[in-house]
C-alpha cells in the first residue's frame, strides 16, 4: 500500500506544478475617475451669531454647513446638506443676518430630519415638514440665494418663512441664468 500512496503523492505534485505554470502575472487596470459626495450635517438651530465661521469649523449649523459645501470645488456634483436636529416637533433656524450665498450645487434636503416626510397625495397635503427657517430676525435678508456657480440644487422639505413687514423679500432667491428646483415647499 505504500507505493500506492506514494503515486497519489505524485499525482497531487504534478497537479499542483501545472495549475502553477498557468498562473499568470497580476496586472493593474485603471479605472475611471470617482468622486465622492460631500455630505454636511445641520445637527443644531444655532445661528453662529450671524457670523460666518471658517470652513470646517465643524459647528453643526446651517451656515456652516452652506460654508463647507460652497468650500468643496474639488467636485462639481451637487453635495449635500442634511438634518439631524435632536428634539421633538419643528425645529427652527434663525438666522440673525443673510445666509452665506450658495455657490456651488447642492441638494438641502429638510426630509432628511428624522419624522419629516414628503407629500404622498395627488390631491391635497400630508407632507410634514420639520425644519423651519424663519428669517423674522434677519431684518432685510432673502431666505436662501443661489448665486453663480449653484446650477443645478434643489431644495426640499423646508419650511421657509421671512418677515413680509420688512420690505419685498425672495424666500428662494435664484441669482442665476438657469433655475433650481424646490420640492415640497
Amino acid at each position: 500500500m505504500m507505493w500506492h500512496h506514494k503515486l497519489l503523492h505524485l499525482r497531487a505534485r504534478r497537479r499542483a506544478l501545472r495549475s502553477r505554470r498557468n498562473l499568470r502575472p497580476w496586472t493593474v487596470e485603471r479605472m475611471e475617475d470617482r468622486t465622492l459626495l460631500s455630505t454636511f450635517l445641520v445637527t443644531t438651530t444655532d445661528v453662529n451669531g450671524g457670523v460666518n465661521p471658517a470652513p470646517g469649523a465643524g459647528t453643526g449649523t446651517l451656515r456652516r454647513a452652506i460654508i463647507d459645501a460652497n468650500a468643496d470645488t474639488a467636485n462639481t456634483s451637487p453635495d449635500t446638506i442634511d438634518f439631524n436636529i435632536p428634539g421633538p416637533g419643528v425645529q427652527t433656524i434663525q438666522p440673525l443676518s443673510q445666509l452665506p450665498n450658495i455657490t456651488h450645487p447642492v441638494v438641502i434636503d429638510g426630509y432628511s430630519q428624522p419624522g419629516s416626510n414628503p407629500n404622498t397625495l395627488d390631491v391635497g397635503d400630508n407632507a410634514v415638514l420639520l425644519i423651519q427657517l424663519d428669517g423674522e430676525l434677519a431684518g432685510a435678508a432673502d431666505g436662501l440665494l443661489f448665486a453663480v456657480g449653484s446650477e443645478g440644487s434643489t431644495v426640499k422639505g423646508l419650511d421657509i418663512n421671512v418677515e413680509v413687514e420688512l420690505g419685498p423679500r425672495d424666500l428662494v432667491r435664484v441669482a442665476v441664468g438657469r433655475a433650481q428646483r424646490r420640492c415640497g415647499h
